[in-house]
């Protein structure tokens, strides 16, 4: 079996407003804190300026936006040019305020690994859900050792 990096996010009814970004720097300029450089040897998959690295899971361009040097969800799912075995993956994730929703309809995505898990991305503050749903479950299967989730619209990150 083929083993593919790939990072398709879910598409769900509103997840067209969540934005993704895979570096620290908007998350820690808004902060106010100085941008970590990556670590020797790390493949930055996103610059904040272009798509390069993704295309549409049917080899197209991907049809993400840029705002704000963030990526915005839309046109349906993105996953890495570039193929992977072993990785550690870094993500940062802003998710928007759904106060009006519960459970799995609050910001639902996730990151598709080599085409068989997904991780959860989803606002699990104060938001009830089954544990396998939560943020940063192996969806379906294992739930987060502890839910970490902060507030809507904060920048949030987790490391796979």
């Amino acid at each position: 079996m083929r083993e593919v990096h790939d990072m398709r996010l879910l598409i769900g009814l509103l997840v067209s407003i969540t934005l993704v970004k895979a570096t620290a720097l908007c998350a820690q300029q808004a902060n106010g804190e100085e941008p970590v450089p990556p670590p020797k040897g790390a493949i930055v998959l996103f610059n904040g300026s272009n798509l390069s690295n993704w295309i549409h899971p049917d080899g197209s361009p991907a049809r993400w936006r840029l705002v704000d040097g963030a990526m915005e969800v839309f046109g349906g799912s993105i996953r890495t040019k570039q193929e992977f075995g072993d990785f550690q993956l870094h993500i940062e994730f802003w998710l928007p305020l759904m106060a009006n929703r519960r459970g799995q309809g609050r910001a639902n995505s996730g990151v598709y690994l080599h085409g068989l898990y997904e991780i959860q991305v989803l606002d699990s503050y104060n938001n009830e859900t089954y544990p396998t749903g939560m943020c940063a479950a192996i969806y379906g299967q294992k739930p987060p050792d502890k839910n970490v989730a902060k507030p809507p619209e904060t920048w949030q990150t987790f490391d796979i």
